[in-house]
């Protein structure tokens, strides 16, 4: 295995040892958490902003899914509405920065 071989550990391979990676190699960056294997996403327990929406309302409602806020709802990821994107899977948790805010209109 990559991780008692010395190939991977904590969440990377071992340097020198990348040309292990990809397609030919069974992508093992996809497959094991020793490489980088992203651990599945979990939203917040119990949280609600303070009108009362849940994640699972979020993404019923229409404002998310797969991780980003549908077009012209952009504005639920503000402080205003509890930043969703800190604590729903399906408003963008994880992955670091709230989502682009849309463009001024004309």
């Amino acid at each position: 295995d990559y991780s008692s071989a010395g190939r991977c550990a904590g969440g990377a391979f071992t340097p020198g040892e990348e040309w292990t990676s990809g397609h030919d190699f069974g992508e093992p960056e996809k497959h094991c958490c020793e490489c980088g294997k992203p651990a599945p996403c979990v939203d917040t327990p119990h949280w609600r902003n303070h009108y009362g929406a849940t994640c699972s309302l979020y993404e019923a409602e229409g404002h998310c899914r797969d991780g980003a806020f549908l077009p012209a709802h952009e504005y639920t990821a503000a402080a205003e509405f509890g930043s969703p994107w800190k604590h729903c899977c399906a408003c963008g948790k994880g992955r670091g920065s709230p989502p682009p805010l849309p463009p001024p209109p004309p």
